[in-house]
């Protein structure tokens, strides 16, 4: 399912298996390196050449940067609609591949499962989040997201 809804999604708006997808970006070089400066300062993601004698073999970017583009990537495509994205948990963080310069990403999500909170108004939706190229499909990050939810009408 691509695409969002304009009003505030609750627990009983999502089932077990939906997809959500996002839209893409490109992660330029130049994007790599200044993210590493600020963040994550390392041979791999800061220098062409120095990259080359990492086990990476050129320049990559940070897997905290991808991360960042990855939560950029689900606030826009608002899944929630108007429910604002406010996560409990993250698990399973998996970097599975490198990202280089000029990879095209977008992310899938899909509801896992449905847990209760200790608010009766509220409760946790788990969504699988993989991070992709776009251009090959090919996972490049895998996470688990707790997310907070209102119950609606009726739960």
């Amino acid at each position: 399912m691509t695409g969002t809804t304009e009003h505030a999604v609750t627990l009983q708006d999502l089932r077990v298996g939906q997809v959500f997808e996002t839209g893409s970006v490109v992660i330029g070089r130049d994007d790599i390196v200044a993210f590493a400066a600020s963040y994550d300062p390392q041979p791999m993601h800061l220098d062409d050449v120095a990259a080359r004698d990492t086990l990476f073999g050129g320049l990559v970017a940070s897997g905290w940067h991808v991360a960042a583009l990855t939560t950029r990537l689900v606030v826009d495509a608002r899944p929630f609609g108007a429910t604002p994205m406010i996560g409990a948990e993250i698990e399973r963080l998996r970097f599975r591949r490198p990202v280089r310069p000029g990879t095209r990403l977008t992310v899938r999500l899909t509801v896992e499962a449905f847990e209760e909170s200790r608010r009766p108004d509220t409760g946790y939706a788990r969504i699988k989040v993989e991070t992709l190229d776009a251009d090959t499909g090919e996972v490049l990050m895998v996470q688990g997201w707790k997310m907070l939810l209102p119950v609606g009408d009726g739960a």
